[in-house]
This record gives C-alpha cells, sequence and structure tokens, in this order.
C-alpha cells in the first residue's frame, strides 16, 4: 500500500512538475515576442522628422498595459522554487520506491566516486600526446654502489686478453686475490663476480687456487644449489681438491640431485670422482644406513646385496623410492641417476619391473645418451609389454635421427628391431624417419650402423663381441621380425642408392652401406649395379682418383664374388648372392683389364672376376696371353696368385742368378763379421 501511495504521490508532482515548467515556457515566449515586435519598429523608423513624429503620436494615442517588471520576476523565482521543491520531493519518492535511504538527496549512481585526478605540480609541464615523457630517474653509479666489484671487473678485463705477458698476468693476479681475499664467499654468489673468480682459478698458480678452494671450504653444498656458484664448485673439482669437496656433499646427495642446479654439480662431482667416490655417491641411494655408514672399499649394489641378502627388500624400496622422486623433479637426464636405474632394473624381480617401466617409459629418450642409461631402456624394451614398447616407441619417434647417431642410443634401435614384433609400429615410427634422413644417418659413424644392422643383422663386421652379447637375449622373435623391417628399410635405401650411386662411393661409410643394400636388399637393385660399373669405366691413366684404383674396388670384389670373401670362407653352407654384377663390370674395364691386373689391390678384382662364372674364361685367357708382363709385377700378391691359379707360373730365377744371391749373401756375411770385430762385440 505505501508503495501504491508513493507511485500516486509521484505521478500528480510529475504533473504538476510539468504544468509549472510549461507556465514559465510560454512566459519566456511573450516576452520575447514583444521584444522583437520593439525592434520591428526600430527598423523601419526613417530619418525623417516628420515621419519619427508621426509614429510617436500613432504610439502615444495607443493604450498599451505593461506589467510591472518587478512583479514578473518575483513570479518566475516563485515558480522556479516550486520546481526545485517538486524535484526533492520527486528524488525522495524514487528513494523509497527503490528501497533507498528516503534522507538521502543522492543517486544511486552518485554514490560511486571516482578517483581522485593527480594533480599537476606547478613547476611540472602539462602532458599532451606530442609532449615527450620525462625521463626516468637515473639509476646511482654501480661503481659508487660497490667499489670493490668495479675494481675486481676492471683487473679481469685485463686478465682476460691473450696478449698479455705472464709476469703481467702474474702480478694482477696476486693483485686480485690480494683484494678478494676475505669476500670470496659472497662474490661468487654474483653473476659477474663469480666469473672474476673463475678467471683467478683458470690462470692461478697452484697455491692461489688452493686459497680460493680453503675460503670456500664448508660452504659447497649451498654454493651448488647457487646458479652462478655451481660454476666455480665444478671448475675447483679437479684431483687436488676432489675429496674435501665431495665429503661435503656425503649425508646430502639425495636432497642435491632433486634440486635443478645442485644436481649439475653432482653429475660433474660423479664423473670426475674416483671409485671410492662415485660408489659413496651412489650408496646414498640405498638408503640411511648408508649415508652415515659406507662401505670402506667400492662396491656394486650387487655385491651389497651378495653380502647381505636379507637387506634387498629394503634397499630396492629406497631406491625405487629415490628414482620416483628424481622423476617428478625432472632431473633424469645425468648419467648418476642412470646408474641408480640400472642398479634397480638388474636387481629387481618382475614385478618391481613392470612397475618401473611404467614409470620410465616416456622418459627413455632422456636416458638413452649414456652408457648405464641405454642398457636401461633396452631392458624397457626388452622385458615390456607390447603397451610399453608402444609408449616408448611412440617418445622416440620425433628424436629418431639423433638417436641413430649416438654412441649408446643406437643400441636402443637395435634392440627395438630383435624385440618388438609389432612390425607395423616400427615401420611407420622409425623406419619412415629413418628414410626422411638417409644421407645424415649414412654417413655417420653410428647412424650407418642401424642401417647396417636391418641388412646384415648382428654380424661382427658393424658390432663389437660385447654389443653382440648384450643384443644376444632377443633371438627367439628375430627370425620373425628381420625379414619384415628388412623390406621396409629395401624401399627407402634401393631409390636412395639408385639416385646417389657416386656420392655414396665417395664416402667410407656410404660405400659399406651401399654394398650392403646391393647383397641384402629386397627389390629391383640392377640399374644402382649399373652405375656403378659405369664409374669404372674410361682409362685409370687420365683419372687417377678411378674407383678401380681406389679403396671402393674392395667393394667391387665384393659385388663380383656375391659376398664378403672372410664370410664365404668361414661358413661354406653360405649362398651367394646372384647379383650377376662380373659381366657388367667386364664390360666396363675390358680395354684396361691388363692394367688392372698390374695393381696392388686392383689385381684382387681381376682375381675374381676370374673366379666369376659368366666371365671368368675370357679373364683366364687374358690373363695367359700377357703373362709375360704381369711377370715382371709378381712381386704384388695379386699378381702372383691370378699367375697361379691361371697355370701361367712365375718364371724360375736362373742358376747363374742363384750363385750371384749367394755369393752376395756370403759377403755380406763377412762383412758383418768384420763389423762386430771393429766395434768390439
Amino acid at each position: 500500500m505505501a508503495k501504491k501511495s508513493s507511485r500516486k504521490k509521484r505521478d500528480e508532482l510529475l504533473a504538476k512538475k510539468s504544468k509549472q515548467q510549461n507556465k514559465s515556457v510560454s512566459i519566456a515566449f511573450n516576452d520575447s515576442d514583444e521584444e522583437q515586435q520593439h525592434d520591428e519598429s526600430r527598423d523601419t523608423e526613417s530619418d525623417d522628422e516628420m515621419a519619427v513624429d508621426r509614429t510617436s503620436d500613432e504610439m502615444s494615442s495607443k493604450s498599451v498595459e505593461y506589467e510591472d517588471p518587478d512583479e514578473v520576476n518575483k513570479s518566475e523565482n516563485e515558480d522556479i522554487d516550486e520546481i526545485a521543491q517538486l524535484e526533492k520531493e520527486l528524488i525522495k519518492i524514487e528513494g523509497e520506491l527503490h528501497g533507498l535511504d528516503p534522507d538521502s538527496e543522492t543517486d544511486e549512481h552518485d554514490k560511486v566516486k571516482k578517483p581522485p585526478k593527480k594533480k599537476r605540480k606547478p613547476d611540472q609541464p602539462k602532458q599532451t600526446k606530442t609532449t615527450p615523457k620525462p625521463a626516468p630517474t637515473p639509476i646511482p653509479n654501480r661503481q659508487a654502489r660497490s667499489p670493490l666489484l668495479a675494481q675486481i671487473k676492471q683487473l679481469w678485463e685485463q686478465l682476460r686478453q691473450k696478449n698479455i705477458s705472464p709476469s703481467t698476468r702474474s702480478s694482477l693476479l696476486s693483485n686480485l686475490l690480494q683484494m678478494i681475499m676475505g669476500k670470496i664467499g659472497d662474490l661468487v654468489l654474483k653473476h659477474d663476480a663469480s666469473r672474476v673468480v673463475q678467471t683467478l682459478l683458470k690462470f692461478g698458480s697452484k697455491e692461489q687456487r688452493g686459497e680460493v678452494a680453503k675460503a670456500l671450504k664448508g660452504k659447497y653444498a649451498e654454493l651448488a644449489k647457487s646458479t652462478y656458484g655451481k660454476f666455480l664448485v665444478c671448475k675447483i673439482l679437479n684431483p687436488q681438491h676432489r675429496d674435501d669437496i665431495i665429503k661435503e656433499f656425503y649425508g646430502q646427495v639425495r636432497k642435491l640431485i632433486k634440486h635443478k642446479e645442485a644436481s649439475e654439480v653432482i653429475e660433474e662431482a660423479y664423473s670426475v670422482g674416483k671409485a671410492t667416490h662415485r660408489s659413496g655417491l651412489m650408496q646414498e641411494f640405498y638408503g640411511p644406513e648408508f649415508v652415515f655408514f659406507k662401505t670402506p672399499t667400492p662396491q656394486t649394489l650387487s655385491e651389497i646385496l651378495s653380502a647381505s641378502p636379507h637387506k634387498k627388500d629394503i634397499i630396492l624400496k629406497n631406491l625405487a623410492q629415490s628414482i620416483s622422486s628424481i622423476l617428478d623433479k625432472g632431473t633424469i637426464k645425468h648419467s648418476i641417476t642412470h646408474r641408480a636405474l640400472l642398479d634397480y632394473f638388474t636387481n629387481a624381480n618382475e614385478k618391481q619391473l613392470a612397475d618401473m617401466i611404467v614409470m620410465v617409459g616416456e622418459k627413455v629418450p632422456e636416458i638413452l645418451h649414456t652408457r648405464e642409461g641405454s642398457k636401461v631402456a633396452m631392458l624397457c624394451v626388452a622385458h615390456g609389454t607390447p603397451k610399453n614398447r608402444k609408449v616408448i616407441i611412440k617418445s622416440m619417434k620425433t628424436y629418431i635421427n639423433k638417436i641413430c647417431c649416438d654412441e649408446y642410443g643406437h643400441l636402443v634401435l637395435l634392440t627395438v628391431f630383435d624385440a618388438v614384433d609389432d612390425t607395423t609400429l616400427v615401420e611407420n615410427s622409425i623406419i619412415k624417419e629413418i628414410g626422411k634422413n638417409l644421407q645424415q644417418i649414412i654417413e655417420d659413424k653410428y647412424g650407418h650402423r642401424v642401417i647396417l644392422y636391418l641388412l646384415v643383422g648382428r654380424s661382427q663386421i658393424i658390432l663389437s663381441k660385447g654389443n653382440i652379447e648384450l643384443l644376444a637375449s632377443m633371438d627367439e622373435i628375430r627370425a620373425k621380425t628381420s625379414q619384415e623391417l628388412l623390406k621396409a628399410i629395401s624401399s627407402h635405401l634401393i631409390p636412395y642408392c639408385e639416385s646417389n650411386t657416386q656420392s655414396l662411393l665417395s664416402h667410407h661409410f656410404g660405400t659399406q652401406v651401399l654394398c650392403e643394400t646391393m647383397l641384402h636388399a629386397q627389390g629391383d637393385k640392377t640399374q644402382t649395379l649399373l652405375n656403378i660399373a659405369t664409374l669404372a669405366r674410361g682409362s685409370p691413366r687420365t683419372n687417377p682418383d678411378h674407383i678401380m684404383l681406389s679403396m671402393v674396388n674392395r667393394t667391387l670384389k665384393t659385388l663380383v664374388q656375391g659376398g664378403h670373401y672372410r664370410v664365404l670362407k668361414k661358413d661354406k653352407s653360405t649362398e651367394k648372392v646372384g647379383l650377376h654384377f662380373g659381366k657388367m663390370l667386364m664390360d666396363a674395364i675390358r680395354e684396361h683389364l691388363v692394367t688392372y691386373a698390374k695393381g696392388a689391390t686392383s689385381s684382387f678384382v681381376i682375381l675374381a672376376l676370374l673366379h666369376d662364372e659368366d666371365v671368368g674364361e675370357e679373364v683366364r685367357q687374358t690373363i695367359i696371353e700377357n703373362a709375360e708382363d704381369l711377370r715382371n709385377h709378381a712381386s704384388e700378391l695379386g699378381v702372383k696368385l691370378l699367375l697361379e691359379e691361371t697355370g701361367a707360373e712365375v718364371a724360375k730365377p736362373h742358376q747363374d742368378d742363384k750363385q750371384v744371391g749367394a755369393n752376395k749373401t756370403k759377403t755380406s756375411g763377412v762383412n758383418t763379421r768384420s763389423k762386430r770385430r771393429n766395434t768390439g762385440k
């Protein structure tokens, strides 16, 4: 009811206010009309006096009544006051309707106060869009803030120069050490001062380096956590001071290895330390007992468990917890962490391995660059489930090119080729990535072994005995997967070899890959063989880099034989590859066959042609016809074998030549005895 009456009253006030405003407006319009009439009458007046008198008489004759101006003004003021009063009452009623304070005379929007504008100082110019901003307050000079830092940096600039004399450098180093003595602990925590101290360690004498190491004694664990101090600790980690520094890390290894900065120092200490140091650092992962009671001699985890089998469960539990926390902190890239992983993998049971493989699977690309890390990755592939292996392979897909060219990482790929029976996954994730970067991988020391492994398998031609034994555990499924992967890589290799024959033969590793591709790849290789034969054309006299005169002739011999000589000789059951390359090569070198037969290495290529079924008889006839010329080069083993196997025996020395040779030997013996007597021997 209250709101209803308020609305009614509001409507009445609005109507009254509107009426009052209309009244004021009409009065204003009337006043303006009368003024306009007076103006028009003044405009029509003439300069003529008669007109003026006549107009004045007419005006005086009219009876016009005017209101008193004071009364009009008073009436207008009353109207204005009444309108203002009506507005106040309307505001009060509106507040009642909207739930506002009736006593408040402000609107809801008026209650929001705007922040006061900043007052401009009297001496400050007015800012405009074109007026440039005033320059910031200059920072005090660094020399004024740290005179010592400014002085030592001046010395540092002189020490960094390479063309100063040793005496000058020695004097500068002495002055620098004298200035910073007692303040080294504070300076090494600054980014610029830390470099000054590092320069002192680099150029300083043994005694000066000892002074710096002595000044920092007891602070190495804290310095290892510093962004700049860690570099200094790594600089001091030399054989002279590493014992004292590493001992300060004992008891804190598990904590420091999880620290982003300190983990790099622990890794450096593990790399440069002796066997006792490495063992002491590793034992802290095995539990609190080994933090305080380390073994007196270096021992591996296997040796510790052999001596104390009852501790196996608790040690592996502590080791798993340490590894888990390291994985969470993201410091898994260090070799000391890889050693901890390898200790766990070599001593854990199948269930423990399965749990750890799940944790490590996606991290495999981060650990396979070290010896221990690559072994862990290989064990993950060997013991993992198909799901685990898929995760591992997917994680490596982006880095296949780098992994192929890594000293230890490429062994992980070889394990994948042996252990993973999902050849479609391997082809899509690995083989295709290799095919995109064939040139770089083929020309790399380790990368070409990955390709050769797909072609040749586990052979001592490409792998060491130790690596072959390391891969031997995957033989059960090797026979099934090898042929499928060979077919996959052949589709990339054969077109590449066909288009890049000459460039492959000009590179050592490329020649090896080309040879094994021709021997083992699946597909049509005729065009590549024709390209090789074409490169063998031409006279060797005009081309000193002819492939028949270079080390490439070994590859030519192997292709003619259809396999490696020592492999064919060792295993008689090995079948030769029927490439029929002998006929292609014979057509290319027929004109210069005798010239090549005289060479030290090219003669072995001719010897291989001699045993070829297609051109062997033709080569035999050519050798027999030129036997007399070849006997002059019989000192070369290849030429000698050619003459023996064609029946053109080497000419025996004449009887007179034998007598001359015997006399020379006798005279030589006499002269030797005479010399010994003269020298008293």
